[in-house]
């Protein structure tokens, strides 16, 4: 039997609904905060899912103001999702995840 595992795909979900398959997802412009999961389909099944993630979005003016000088001094947190390891890209890790699996 081939690698069934490569066959599947990586899917976001927001607040419960599915917002796509692809590598990676960015949310632009976010108004209220929201809960984020991944979820490893094949044939509308779910292989694997991550934790769900809550993410707490401040619109008031002084988190503004605070998130504009971090940015000037590239103190901004970033945010990544994902099944990774140094130097894996996502499907690779996932491949990987899953083949120990099977």
């Amino acid at each position: 039997m081939k690698n069934p595992v490569a066959e599947g795909q990586i899917h976001w979900f927001i607040d419960g609904q599915d917002k796509g398959a692809g590598d990676s997802y960015t949310v632009t412009k976010a108004t209220k905060s929201f809960a984020l999961q991944v979820k490893y389909l094949k044939d509308g099944k779910a292989l694997d899912e991550s934790e769900i993630e809550n993410v707490n979005v401040k619109t008031g003016f002084f988190a503004k103001l605070t998130a504009f000088f971090r940015s000037i001094f590239g103190k901004l947190p970033k945010v990544v999702q994902g099944f990774l390891n140094s130097g894996d890209d996502l499907k690779n890790a996932v491949n990987k995840h899953f083949s120990n699996k099977l």
